[in-house]
């Protein structure tokens, strides 16, 4: 019989934006009690930055990762695109998350984005290994959320503004 179920009934709901969360780390512990080796290194091998497992063998984390290649490259030919002084349309997602906008503000966006995608497309599983693995993606996109401090990124962004508007003889480098 499988365990999954009662993993699934010991772990809370998620809410994008929300503060309180089990860690990565303590998801992974209580996973870790519950699951054999190969299931437990297929849950702590996924992540929400991973971009290259395109062909693995589950295909909810294959099919997350050609999403997350999507975006990437999104972001990729729209920087160099404003760095050659042209214009750039986005396909995997609106443009005007990058237009306009803080990098804090950006992030956030592509955040929710890839949650929205999480919660739409991969979240059809409910006491599986699948599940898990959705849970796992949340978990770790609300610690990425939970590690801005706007007050912190505001004065870093401030001071690398004002360093970069000094002129080059002027500065102590």
């Amino acid at each position: 019989m499988s365990e999954y179920p009662y993993l699934a009934a010991l772990l809370p709901m998620l809410s994008f934006g929300e503060t309180e969360f089990p860690s990565s780390e303590r998801f992974l512990e209580e996973a870790g009690k519950w699951l054999g080796e190969e299931e437990f290194d297929v849950l702590s091998g996924t992540g929400i930055g991973d971009y290259t497992s395109t062909d693995h063998p589950l295909e909810l984390v294959a099919e997350y990762c050609r999403f997350e290649r999507r975006i990437r490259s999104d972001i990729a030919a729209y920087v160099e695109s404003r760095r050659a002084g042209r214009e750039h349309k986005t396909n995997a997602f609106p443009t005007s998350y990058l237009k306009d906008t803080t990098p804090l503000e950006a992030e956030q966006r592509l955040l929710r984005l890839r949650w929205d995608y999480i919660a739409a497309e991969l979240n059809t599983h409910h006491a599986d290994l699948h599940a898990l693995i959705v849970y796992r993606l949340k978990v770790q996109i609300l610690e990425r959320l939970a590690a801005f401090d706007p007050e912190r990124g505001g004065d870093h962004f401030r001071e690398l503004t004002d360093v970069a508007s000094i002129p080059r003889q002027q500065r102590a480098d």
